[in-house]
């Protein structure tokens, strides 16, 4: 109960604006993100890695319902690449949503958020950075394991991330921790449906 109350919280736009326009409410968002803009959120990149910590940019873009969306989101990420080699970032990871690429928009959906996915893969690999793929819903899995395969076909180097949640991730994980692959555990916040749960 207390974990559908959180993600009910986490998608209210009412509790949002009013986090956003107190005080308080700022201290914690900045605790937890580095900006809402990729130049912003280099700053906060670059103090951190002068601290010698790892960075990953991520960016909190919800799915995708048009193309047009897809594309938006797509550049969001381009952009954030670009800023970040400007501002001279060495060993950038972009955590990447493919809901947010075109994933779930019907029949074709895979096809583009694949070829979205690759485009931003290519610009990354160009500024010397990686990208790791986010597992979202639990309805998504399949295809987003087989999207990191094939994209792996060009860019050995992309990440996976699996959801520790799942009773399969045991066997994904066997599957996906090979030599030099890189896969990110993480716990998983979305609700299981018993389809799902095994």
């Amino acid at each position: 109960m207390a974990r559908t109350l959180t993600r009910r919280l986490a998608k209210s736009r009412r509790l949002e604006n009013a986090v956003r326009n107190s005080i308080a409410g700022d201290e914690i968002v900045e605790r937890f993100i580095a900006g809402e803009h990729p130049a912003t959120a280099a700053v906060v990149a670059m103090q951190m890695a002068h601290q010698g910590l790892d960075v990953t940019f991520g960016q909190t873009i919800g799915s995708a319902d048009t193309e047009d969306e897809a594309e938006a989101a797509t550049q969001v990420y381009l952009e954030t690449i670009t800023v970040a080699q400007g501002a001279g970032l060495d060993d950038l990871d972009l955590s990447v949503s493919l809901p947010a690429l075109g994933l779930s928009l019907g029949a074709d959906g895979a096809a583009l958020a694949d070829a979205n996915l690759r485009r931003i893969a290519d610009a990354a690999a160009q500024a010397d950075a990686t990208v790791t793929v986010d597992m979202g819903h639990p309805r998504h899995v399949d295809a987003v394991l087989a999207a990191v395969a094939k994209l792996r076909e060009h860019h050995p180097s992309a990440g996976i991330t699996l959801q520790a949640y799942l009773r399969r991730t045991r066997s994904d994980l066997a599957d996906w921790l090979t030599p030099g692959s890189r896969v990110r555990l993480c716990k998983g916040a979305f609700p299981v449906p018993d389809e799902h749960d095994t």
